[in-house]
């Protein structure tokens, strides 16, 4: 059997997390169940797998309406947060960072917030009753998708031309890298990134739901992601291949 030591294990899988949650609470106690996983061989994309699996139960939960299934499925979703790190060291133990890991690993963070907002909704709806409620959780997936697909495809233009023009993508880096940094900029998108990370979300549902208030996180996130939704959108077609023109 493999035995290797915490010290060892922190050694070979530290690394900075944005987050201070992870950094913090997350990566720490990780180590410990990186050591039980070791000697069995379970690889961080086998994680990654188990956890999107997982992410159904609390999906299924949080659509009963019931505030006591309601917390289950919310201290679920912090173990499935807590197992993003727990791959992500896996992975940097055994050396094997790889493409399909980062794949998966997109993936679920794709996936994980449209679905838990749609079940989130239905949950909101159960308990004020109010269909409006469902409509609005159906424009806040679609302004969660449209985020996540503008993002995606400006991405594959990028990629396409640059792979028929060749130099593009060094142009890009040339004009980007001679742009003096905002630093308001960069401190928005800090904080857009710590209240938009889904491991947050699910810490802010848990403690939320712990005092019946989990329905009223629904219509916060709403707003911001219409938001966000709208203003990404309006800025892509307005300015965002501007850098690129070539």
């Amino acid at each position: 059997m493999i035995m290797v030591s915490i010290k060892e294990i922190k050694r070979l899988t530290y690394k900075a997390h944005k987050n201070p949650l992870g950094n913090y609470v997350e990566r720490p106690l990780s180590y410990y169940l990186i050591k039980l996983l070791i000697p069995l061989k379970v690889t961080g994309n086998q994680v990654s797998i188990f956890s999107m699996f997982l992410f159904l139960i609390p999906f299924f939960l949080l659509t009963t309406g019931e505030r006591s299934l309601a917390i289950a499925a919310t201290a679920i979703l912090l173990f499935i947060s807590f197992l993003d790190t727990v791959d992500g060291g896996l992975a940097r133990y055994y050396n094997n960072k790889t493409l399909k890991g980062k794949y998966l690993e997109y993936m679920s963070h794709e996936v994980y917030i449209p679905l838990f907002f749609f079940a989130l909704s239905i949950y909101s709806f159960r308990y004020f009753n109010n269909y409006y409620i469902l409509i609005l959780g159906g424009i806040t997936v679609f302004s969660i998708f449209l985020t996540n697909v503008s993002a995606s495809n400006k991405d594959r233009i990028i990629l396409l031309t640059s792979y028929k023009k060749g130099n593009l993508i060094s142009k890009v880096k040339k004009n980007n890298s001679s742009k003096p940094k905002n630093r308001l900029n960069d401190m928005i998108f800090y904080l857009l990134f710590i209240v938009n990370s889904y491991g947050n979300i699910f810490y802010l549902c848990f403690f939320l739901s712990l005092f019946g208030l989990l329905q009223y996180v629904f219509f916060f996130y709403s707003a911001l992601y219409i938001s966000i939704a709208a203003i990404k959108f309006v800025n892509e077609i307005r300015k965002g291949f501007s850098e690129y023109d070539v």
